[in-house]
């Protein structure tokens, strides 16, 4: 995965977030779903290489070829701003299901983070 993959591939997770009246299709594990699927996961256990992603968030599955970084840096910090001051109901996440704003707001953190250590940034 380049950069400018990585940056898309977390925007899309920001989109699944703010689309408005729209549901996720559930995937995954449905112990994900569960409060302490969730919490083991948000909070508890290390994300580690290789863990599934979304289908929609799927970088071998999907055209993620092509990307510019500038745009797509952009395109990330842009939805950052939005989910931050946004104040509507957000979307339930394809894994984990229906989450409050501070679950989602530890499910950016995590996954940021998971993918900048990747790049050492």
């Amino acid at each position: 995965m380049s950069l400018a993959q990585m940056m898309a591939h977390c925007s899309i997770q920001l989109e699944l977030a703010l689309e408005s009246n729209k549901t996720n299709k559930l995937e995954g594990p449905a112990i994900m779903r569960t409060n302490l699927g969730r919490y083991l996961a948000l909070y508890v256990l290390p994300w580690v290489p290789g863990l599934p992603a979304p289908e929609k968030m799927n970088t071998s599955k999907n055209d993620f070829n092509g990307l510019v970084f500038e745009e797509e840096r952009k395109r990330l910090l842009h939805l950052l701003k939005k989910l931050r001051s946004y104040s509507g109901e957000l979307n339930a996440h394809p894994f984990f299901g229906l989450l409050n704003r501070k679950d989602w707001g530890r499910l950016v953190w995590k996954h940021l983070d998971y993918h900048l250590r990747q790049f050492s940034a």
